[in-house]
């Protein structure tokens, strides 16, 4: 059986949403069971020095499966998602933040309507082959002709001055194993926009952001910064980064699977920290790092 160009984007109809709202401190990060809180708040500091602001999140789930025929062989498809949706933060816009978390996930539309963007997917059979028929995902058998799309989005971080979410996609439909991508996307709440490596640093920085990278990788493997093939890369120079993202106030780099070594390498996440390169960073990386670089 040949399963070829399969448009593995449906992503189901079946649709939940848990509400969350939370407390974002400097020193805490609780919980609230009262999920029809809707207020809103700019960050606020008090006595002690502690900030804090409201966050509000709905985690929306999906799980759908079908069954159809290619090549006179019955095959199945099985597509789920968890999304951990950032409603409010602050009194901060976050609707680009919201427009990249959909994107990333979902790789079309753009906007701000989960709910919406989820139902597209559910409804696209594309290259399903003939009359594929939506089935109860607990009846897929196990069988070579399983196949699985998943997708996940998680905050991995947040701060008084940023939000981190991570993007999990990975999709099996038939080889040797699955393909995987990982995208983390940092929202920075005063200059309203998501962290690229085009605003987060200068212009005509390349080289020395590359360098730099090519620095913690070498250290990390214990090679010579030019021998990075020592360590099973690719080349011993490796592209400027793609994706940036910020956990704990460190820049993270990553590297996808196949960007810069084979895939059993696996994925490279190079933490540097902004002190590093604060020559090099743009008006809003020096603001977003401030006391970190001085």
């Amino acid at each position: 059986m040949k399963h070829s160009n399969m448009h593995v984007s449906a992503l189901g109809a079946f649709l939940t949403a848990i509400t969350l709202t939370l407390t974002v401190g400097a020193c805490s990060h609780a919980v609230e069971t009262d999920s029809k809180s809707d207020s809103t708040s700019v960050v606020k500091t008090d006595a002690d020095g502690m900030t804090s602001m409201d966050l509000k999140e709905t985690i929306r789930t999906v799980k759908t499966a079908y069954m159809y025929m290619s090549d006179s062989d019955t095959c199945y498809m099985t597509y789920s998602a968890t999304i951990e949706w950032p409603e409010k933060i602050g009194s901060f816009n976050i609707a680009s933040l919201q427009d990249s978390i959909i994107s990333t996930a979902f790789r079309q539309g753009k906007g701000n309507d989960i709910k919406a963007a989820m139902k597209a997917f559910s409804n696209d059979t594309t290259g399903m082959g003939t009359d594929p028929v939506r089935i109860d995902p607990a009846d897929v058998p196990l069988s070579t002709r399983s196949y699985t799309s998943t997708v996940t989005a998680k905050a991995i971080d947040t701060s008084d001055k940023y939000s981190t979410y991570q993007v999990t996609a990975s999709q099996f439909t038939g080889g040797a194993h699955p393909n995987t991508a990982v995208t983390s996307i940092t929202y920075d709440y005063a200059s309203q926009q998501v962290l690229t490596p085009a605003n987060l640093f200068t212009a005509g920085s390349d080289s020395t952001l590359v360098s730099v990278i090519s620095e913690s990788l070498a250290q990390k493997f214990n090679v010579p910064q030019n021998k990075l093939t020592q360590a099973g890369l690719f080349s011993d120079t490796i592209p400027a980064p793609n994706n940036v993202y910020v956990v704990n106030n460190t820049l993270v780099f990553h590297y996808g699977q196949y960007e810069i070594a084979p895939y059993s390498a696996g994925m490279f996440d190079i933490n540097v920290s902004p002190f590093r390169v604060r020559d090099i960073l743009s008006p809003e990386g020096k603001a977003l790092f401030a006391g970190y670089i001085e």
